[in-house]
């Protein structure tokens, strides 16, 4: 029987097998790294495979996952003229032309820059509420602060696709969906696998140093304040994704440094560094939480007025509030069953 690969892009390193199709990442585990080195160069020349080139349990793998499919002659034959390339991934052909910008080295460039421009923009930094960006702009620059907004989450999405590029080779495609009530763009970045400790720590710090220095860019070169106003909103996420909370960037870049998975737990645990990790997490989350509870219940009053006075404002107003409670209480839930919950692994 002879087999054929069914697949976009197949990359290996460090002995992982990686394989993208559909604009989906599929790791491949179990394959000796002989087979692996064959299955590279079979599928760069585009060779056609029989039953006794590869182990059996590689084959099973392969072929059980889809990666390999038995063919015909005919089939065979066209093949033979030449894969027929399918469409490349989208965020690997925008994030490819400037994976540089995700190296070590082109991080540390974005980093100055964004200092730089800090520097010369802070005077006209906005900092305003979402209570005053309701309550003093018109429909067009509310939905103009939003665009903007989306806009650095993007980008921020786009950093992680750049770096991993970079160091990878390879990356995944973007996702629409929605988190926690909000939508988001994310991107598949399941190739940080590929890669050493350096490389996984540019490719979770890449997104918020993108984002900022992409927020601080709009401040330098627009002068509406909509503009101003969504790319400052920007950088505050930037800056909280950064933070070591579970599942955030921040989070990740501690695991990579560190070498190994830490847990915030209190209970159900005898590793001092989970259980410090816990109660720096607790102290953070008792400390924020009279300063989270003061600005909503702000919110909340001013969407009451504002329902009175202007009904749409109010209810725009009024969903931002709803979602922050919403938010707010998602990850008081989500750190209660860390700190007090299972030990578990969490997916990256």
């Amino acid at each position: 029987m002879l087999y054929r690969f069914d697949v976009d892009h197949l990359t290996a390193r460090n002995g992982k097998l990686l394989v993208r199709r559909d604009g989906r990442h599929f790791l491949i585990g179990g394959i000796p790294e002989a087979a692996i080195k064959r299955l590279v160069a079979a599928f760069t020349q585009s060779e056609i495979l029989r039953l006794d080139h590869l182990p059996g349990n590689a084959y099973e793998t392969l072929v059980s996952n889809g990666i390999l499919v038995a063919s015909d002659d005919a089939e065979l034959a066209r093949y033979r003229a030449g894969r027929v390339p399918r469409t490349t991934a989208l965020a690997f052909r925008l994030a490819n032309p400037i994976r540089l910008l995700g190296s070590s080295a082109g991080l540390l460039f974005l980093v100055s820059l964004s200092v730089l421009l800090y520097t010369w923009s802070q005077p006209s930094m906005p900092f305003m509420t979402l209570a005053a960006m309701v309550e003093g702009m018109d429909a067009a620059d509310i939905a103009l602060t939003l665009l903007t907004l989306f806009a650095t989450i993007a980008i921020h999405e786009l950093g992680h696709a750049a770096a991993a590029c970079y160091y990878t080779g390879t990356v995944g495609e973007f996702h629409f969906r929605f988190i926690w009530g909000m939508p988001a763009v994310t991107v598949d970045v399941t190739s940080f696998c590929l890669t050493g400790r350096q490389g996984k720590v540019a490719i979770s710090v890449a997104g918020g140093v993108f984002q900022v220095t992409a927020a601080m860019l709009l401040i330098a070169s627009c002068d509406l304040d909509a503009v101003h106003t969504g790319a400052a909103i920007g950088i505050f996420l930037a800056i909280v994704n950064l933070l070591p909370l579970p599942l955030y960037d921040g989070y990740w870049v501690v695991v990579d440094l560190l070498g190994r998975r830490v847990m915030p737990r209190l209970v159900r645990s005898r590793d001092w560094l989970d259980i410090t990790y816990g109660l720096l997490l607790l102290g953070l989350f008792l400390l924020s939480t009279p300063y989270v509870y003061a600005t909503i219940r702000r919110q909340i009053d001013a969407s009451i007025v504002l329902l009175q006075q202007a009904p749409l404002r109010g209810l725009v107003l009024a969903a931002f509030s709803l979602f922050a409670i919403v938010s707010f209480a998602m990850f008081a839930w989500s750190l209660a069953k860390n700190l007090f919950g299972k030990a578990g692994a969490q997916a990256r």
